[in-house]
This record gives C-alpha cells, structure tokens and sequence, in this order.
C-alpha cells in the first residue's frame, strides 16, 4: 500500500478516493490534476466502473455510490505564510507558524534582522527592497500575509503589493488609527474599496496580547480562524508523508484515518495517524481513550500480521471518558489500513 501514497505529488491538486464497506473495502483511486493515476487492486474494478461519475463529482468526505461507501479526500494545499519585517514580533510569528506546519517566507531590507529570521526557522528570507521581493511572489488562494514592518510607509506599500496578488489573508501591525490613514491612502489610489477593507487591522485577536509572544499567539489564532473556516478538504500533511514514506520505516505500519464523525468527536474527517509495531504513533486523531483504543487495535494488527483494513467505530458515550466528564459524547469510525 506504501506504493500508493508514493503516487502523491503535494504540487498537484490530488484527489484520493477509498472504499469503506463491503468485498473492495480499503482500495484506493488517486486523481492528480484531474487524471486518474492510480488503482489498488480491487476484483470488482468500482471505481474503474465510477470514474466519470467520481471525476464530474468529487465531494470531500463519506458518501455512498451504487450502495458502497466512499471516503474522498481532496488534498489541501501547503499553507504559505509570507511576513513583511524581522523584528522581535516577526521572530516570534515565525518560530509559532512553523509549529504550525507553515512554510514561511519572510520579507526584509535589513541584513542582520534577515539572519534572525534564518535562526528563527524561515524556510526562506528576501533580503532587499520590499517591493522588489514582491516580484517574486505570485500569491495564491492558500497564501497568507502578515506585515509587520519596522515603518508605516512600508506597511502601505507591502499592503498595495498584497491586494495586487491572490491571497487567502493579509494583516497588518499598527493601531486603528494607523489602519485608518492607510486604508483611506490605499483607497485614494485606486484600490476596490471591498478589497482594502478586507485587510485584517490591528492584526491579531483581540486578547489584550502586550508581548511579541502573546502577539504572535493573538496573529496565528487569527489565521488559524480565517484558514478554517474553508473546510472539505482533507488529505495528509506533508511531514506525516515524509515520515510514511521513510526509508528507515521498512517494517509494516498502520495509517488510521477518522472517515466518518458526528457529535463532539475531537478531530475533524480526514484526520490521520501512523502506528508502529511499538505502539508509537506520528500524528493524531485526537488523543483520549479513542486514540488510545486505536492504537491497540493497530498493533495487535501488525503482531498478529492482519493484512485486510478494518474499520473501527466508536460511540463516546459509552467510554469511561464520557462518564468521567472527559469528553462530551459524538461517534466515530476509524478506518485502520496496513501500509507495508
């Protein structure tokens, strides 16, 4: 099954589609850029018998064609966080994104600022004039804006250079009353009314943040809140698939992937987790009795050498963590695929 995931190209819009019930339960169809790339092996050849159907219509999540069951997946892209400035709040947004799983560039004229946001963990930084390090950037509906420049009128002009480019977010540092004249000059230029007020300024959640920390939390929680609120779409994170895909994982494993919800389940569709022989895990679903349920169940699969995926349901109320106040009920199914 590993052959499979080693179809995914992340710079291609991918479409995964598994079969959850029945004599085809666990094969897979994979669609990269509207083409179908690979089949698993499956007897009954459904998705072969779907494919018009399953390429004309992809809808994210559990539906049911012809009386089977189908998980579809269409894979989000790689979050792009783009910061305009190095300063003491920069570093503290850049560390925060990365934790976060962001690629981040950063944006800065300053030679010695732009080696704190190397030592930071930027996966790159435009050294130079703002405007022209814009020029290398094209923007796209998965990119995400923050400036936090150490000057005003820098911040008007990365702003101008946003607004000219795709982007799913942009906010900007500075009190209302520097938003304000901003917004007013920005819109004196020519720039569609609708398109400056979206601008999120003073950037951040309002949580009363005073340090760079506390401000960098109240920016993320922002892009966090804006991202999410795009849902449908699933796939695996990319360092979740580079670690399936090691070399040094040459021993079989176990992909869990939450397929079907309702309730307070913790996670949402599409979350998944890795289980080694050993009962260590990369990733999660959640965490609690479930996960803890599920990875048992994973590794009595790989010692008992089970090679046929399964699906396990779970319903919250009946955990002993429901009736410890630990969780507030909600039901799950968990599909447990052996990847060797």
């Amino acid at each position: 099954m590993k052959d499979f995931y080693k179809q995914i190209d992340l710079k291609k819009k991918n479409i995964m589609f598994t079969v959850l019930d029945g004599n085809s339960l666990g094969c897979k169809m994979l669609v990269a850029d509207g083409d179908a790339v690979y089949f698993s092996e499956d007897k009954n050849d459904f998705f072969k018998n779907h494919l018009s159907f399953l390429l004309e219509n992809p809808k994210s999540g559990k539906s049911v064609i012809d009386g089977t069951s189908v998980f579809t997946e269409i894979f989000e892209n790689e979050k792009k966080l783009y910061v305009c400035g190095g300063g003491h709040c920069a570093i503290s947004v850049i560390k925060l994104a990365k934790t976060l799983g962001m690629k981040v560039y950063v944006l800065e004229d300053r030679e010695e600022f732009a080696e704190n946001a190397w030592i930071a963990g930027a996966d790159e930084v435009l050294l130079g004039n703002y405007e022209e390090s814009f020029k290398e950037i094209a923007g796209s509906k998965d990119s995400f804006f923050v400036i936090l420049t150490p000057g005003h009128i820098y911040d008007k002009k990365c702003v101008a250079e946003v607004l000219k480019r795709m982007h799913a977010y942009c906010g900007m540092i500075g009190s209302k009353k520097h938003a304000q004249i901003v917004f007013e000059a920005l819109k004196q230029e020519g720039f569609d009314s609708d398109l400056v007020d979206s601008v999120y300024s003073p950037v951040g959640l309002n949580i009363n943040a005073e340090t760079p920390e506390e401000i960098a939390v109240s920016i993320m929680a922002q892009i966090i809140q804006v991202k999410n609120k795009v849902r449908g779409s699933f796939g695996i994170p990319k360092k979740l698939l580079e670690n399936l895909l090691s070399p040094k994982n040459n021993k079989p494993e176990i992909l869990a992937t939450i397929v079907s919800r309702s309730g307070s389940c913790p996670r949402q569709e599409g979350c998944k987790m890795i289980v080694f022989n050993d009962g260590s895990i990369a990733g999660t679903i959640g965490g609690g009795e479930m996960e803890s349920n599920t990875i048992k169940e994973a590794v009595f699969m790989l010692q008992s050498a089970v090679t046929k995926p399964k699906i396990l349901h779970f319903e919250m109320t009946n955990l002993d963590a429901y009736k410890d106040g630990m969780v507030c009920g909600g039901t799950a199914d968990i599909l447990l695929e052996v990847l060797f």
